[in-house]
């Protein structure tokens, strides 16, 4: 059984996609408990589990329906500097 009781701070960076230095400062204000052994700082699963589930969460934005969305042409893209050049002596002359 593979089971990790704490986190290093890039174990736990990737986990919960940080950078270091926000896992430093989260530390530093004591909202990330963490315990010092030697010069490292390891963060126990449960602390890190119970800093993420007491973090807000947005309530889900509803999808427009397809009539009120945007909508675009998609543009054409010329194929060489040549073609960009006729495409815009067409627009001129237009």
């Amino acid at each position: 059984m593979n089971y990790t009781t704490t986190l290093t701070i890039k174990q736990f960076c990737i986990r919960y996609n940080l950078s270091p230095a926000t896992a430093y400062r989260l530390m530093n204000k004591g909202v990330l408990p963490y315990r010092k052994v030697g010069r490292r700082r390891l963060i126990a699963v449960i602390d890190a589990e119970n800093w993420w589930n007491a973090l807000p969460v947005s309530p889900p934005v509803p999808a427009l329906p397809m009539s009120a969305q945007k909508k675009t042409r998609p543009r054409s893209r010329p194929d060489s500097i040549e073609s960009a050049a006729e495409q815009a002596e067409t627009d001129v002359a237009a």
